[in-house]
């Protein structure tokens, strides 16, 4: 096969690019439910992957670097890119700042409680303390 190189050769070249934080291959992240890697970074990237979507590697930028023209993606596994203000107003809403963590699958089950709608399955949580 002239011309191409092994895969353990693209991951060392890819490891050594400016901004490169970790290779990952795919069997490292597609079978690991989300909370079972001890690794934070697998775990970050497990919950990102899509089979058929993602690709064969897995490229983690380092803290800060990312690889579009926007200033952040939201998809890294490090705080800065993760945590991303919520704003909620209007009927419903309780007047205030709240420091809790929450995930945009909170989202669905907060609107469905403001809209009297039963969710009988949801990954989020209805984000109760921002509601009246």
């Amino acid at each position: 096969m002239h011309g191409l190189v092994g895969e353990r050769t693209l991951v060392r070249i890819i490891q050594g690019m400016p901004g490169v934080y970790r290779v990952l291959k795919a069997e490292q992240v597609r079978d690991v439910p989300s909370a079972a890697s001890a690794d934070p970074v697998v775990r970050a990237v497990a919950l990102s992957y899509y089979p058929g979507r993602s690709g064969d590697l897995l490229i983690v930028l380092k803290p800060g670097w990312n690889s579009t023209a926007y200033p952040s993606m939201h998809g890294s596994p490090w705080l800065d890119d993760q945590r991303v203000p919520l704003f909620m107003m209007g009927a419903g809403i309780k007047a205030g700042q709240y420091t809790q963590a929450v995930t945009p699958a909170d989202i669905a089950p907060t609107l469905a409680v403001l809209t009297g709608i039963t969710m009988p399955k949801s990954e989020g949580r209805p984000l109760r303390e921002a509601l009246n």
